[in-house]
């Protein structure tokens, strides 16, 4: 289930620190306070979080992993599937390693993870990624489609954020009209989706970012990675992360997904003849990538 989180702008916000070992939460509790927070609260039980969460709604979750009676991927699930509590951002402070636990990260609604050791820095980048200004979209268009433009973005986000253990931003979304610039990168991929709507997203990354982030997905050495792995690795990864896209905007655009498709030195370009197309550009801790989002509504029922 895709987190419905939008950055927003929050007045002393309220964070909940969920583990069961006194001496890492008194560490994240004293680095969060030491920004200024005040309303900070760190529970050792997952039953008992659980129950807080239920009587005041936090706006912020640091969540462990291991931990007795109810574990951190069974809150996970819980808090992303009930509807008061799904836009709550969940941070989880253990790494995920490989591409099974990056998909049970997705699957539950993980927003991010954050590194240990933690330090104020990391802790700081959080922060600044969760509550920063939101990104402004496109006012003329359809509802649905906005929808569909927001959650393709949020779902890449939320993928980089578990893959690469760091905070991606969404720079930019933009409604292009007409050609645009079709730039060359190392590694291209494409997915498109047929329905209620024909919606096609490609993606372009120079090698080294493509490199880390097949490493962390494939759970393979970089030095071990050569081309044909890379690539794919990308497929792999588009299938995983607009897959689970996908299912989310079903109820706007039901569609049925094609494979995807992943290319070395090939330009990034709209599908041809789309009706509608949006730029949309990220940053991340090792380079900065467009996604490209064709959309046209002609098959619309």
């Amino acid at each position: 289930m895709t987190s419905q989180l939008t950055s927003q702008k929050v007045e002393n916000p309220r964070i909940l620190i969920i583990d069961d070992t006194p001496t890492s939460a008194a560490m994240l509790l004293g680095l969060l306070e030491d920004t200024g927070l005040t309303n900070v609260q760190a529970i050792s039980s997952g039953l008992e979080a659980s129950g807080e969460v239920a009587c005041n709604k936090p706006d912020l979750i640091f969540l462990d992993i291991k931990m007795p009676e109810i574990d951190g991927w069974l809150l996970c699930e819980m808090f992303s599937s009930i509807k008061r509590w799904k836009d709550v951002p969940v941070i989880l402070q253990s790494g995920l390693v490989g591409r099974e636990n990056i998909k049970k990260g997705l699957a539950l609604g993980a927003h991010s993870y954050i590194e240990k050791p933690v330090t104020q820095e990391k802790v700081a980048t959080v922060l600044a990624a969760i509550f920063k200004t939101p990104i402004v979209y496109p006012e003329n268009i359809s509802n649905r489609m906005r929808f569909a433009v927001r959650t393709i973005a949020e779902m890449t986000k939320q993928t980089f954020n578990l893959v690469l253990g760091s905070q991606t931003q969404i720079d930019s979304v933009v409604y292009v009209v007409g050609d645009s610039p079709a730039a060359t990168y190392d590694f291209q991929g494409t997915l498109r989706a047929e329905g209620a709507a024909e919606i096609e997203v490609s993606v372009g990354w120079q090698r080294a970012l493509t490199i880390n982030v097949c490493s962390a997905f494939l759970g393979i050495p970089k030095d071990e990675l050569d081309d044909e792995f890379l690539i794919d690795g990308l497929s792999e990864l588009l299938n995983v992360m607009f897959g689970t896209t996908f299912k989310d905007l079903a109820s706007v655009y039901p569609v049925r997904l094609g494979l995807p498709q992943s290319h070395q030195n090939r330009p990034l370009t709209f599908a041809e003849n789309a009706e509608h197309q949006f730029l949309i550009e990220f940053t991340t801790r090792d380079g900065s990538f467009p996604l490209k989002v064709s959309i046209n509504e002609t098959t619309s029922t």
